[in-house]
């Protein structure tokens, strides 16, 4: 895949400089090497599996302003919350405030083998919705963003790319950008355009969620297969043309009818003309 990549990159551009990274470049005996040769080379691209590119952590004083950031979020949204919601709040500032307290007790002299010092400055990540798990809150149920160290490793590097860098500083590729809820379109607009989302006064999910979607209730089968129950679900999107000028201010969309895909027959179906 790596070879592929690179070959598609020099097609496009035949006078690019690309480098292209290993799986070995980024063990703990060679990422120093690695990274000392992205911050010293002129290079156009540096082409990266996605293991390896969480292996390149940021430094731990960005980490730790990342962190203070985000607890100073959970405070405020405290202020306006009330009930089940409050609790939820504190128990997540509990939690990252820990997580915070083992990376202080952690911290060592930067070597650095960090993501700053590759001297990148923009990040095009294919089958991006491998990071839609992001953090947030939000008091609708069954809706996540409990997080994973995968989407908090690419918000962090974002964070600092969009600090250093201002707003141009990445690019998402995937087939699925929305597969699973609507709570994807708005991990996608938090990573891409969180100053839009901020403009338009809804930086936070319960926000959007309030002006872009709403919820259904409807009669669903219960857990043990015998019964049946109510249930809320956050399942309809709303002011849809609204919603559609701000994404596609990021978004490039293609559907199937728009690329010359070749796709199997379906048995009894027309034949393609």
């Amino acid at each position: 895949m790596l070879e592929q990549f690179s070959s598609e990159f020099l097609r496009l551009y035949p006078q690019a400089r690309v480098l292209v990274a290993g799986r070995d470049d980024t063990t703990p005996a060679a990422r120093k090497g690695f990274v000392a040769r992205c911050a010293t080379g002129d290079w156009d691209a540096v082409v990266i599996t996605r293991s390896s590119f969480e292996r390149i952590p940021v430094s731990v004083e960005t980490r730790r302003r990342f962190l203070e950031r985000r607890l100073a979020e959970l405070r405020a949204a405290i202020t306006s919350s009330r009930g089940l919601t409050v609790k939820r709040l504190e128990l997540t500032i509990a939690r990252t405030e820990e997580r915070h307290k083992r990376l202080l007790a952690t911290e060592r002299k930067d070597d650095g083998v960090c993501f700053e010092a590759t001297g990148l400055d923009y990040i095009c990540a294919d089958e991006s919705h491998a990071y839609k798990n992001r953090q947030f809150q939000t008091r609708i149920p069954g809706v996540g963003g409990e997080g994973s160290a995968r989407a908090e490793d690419m918000d962090l590097k974002l964070d600092y790319l969009r600090c250093r860098y201002g707003t141009r500083i990445a690019t998402f590729a995937t087939a699925t950008p929305i597969a699973n809820s609507l709570a994807e379109m708005y991990v996608v607009q938090s990573y891409l355009q969180p100053e839009a989302l901020e403009r338009a006064g809804v930086t936070h999910f319960d926000a959007w969620a309030a002006t872009f979607g709403r919820t259904i209730t409807t009669l669903e089968l219960a857990p043990d297969g015998g019964s049946y129950r109510m249930a809320t679900r956050f399942a309809r999107f709303r002011n849809v043309p609204e919603l559609l000028t701000m994404f596609r201010s990021v978004a490039d969309v293609r559907t199937a009818d728009e690329l010359p895909l070749a796709v199997p027959l379906v048995r009894g179906g027309p034949r393609p003309s």
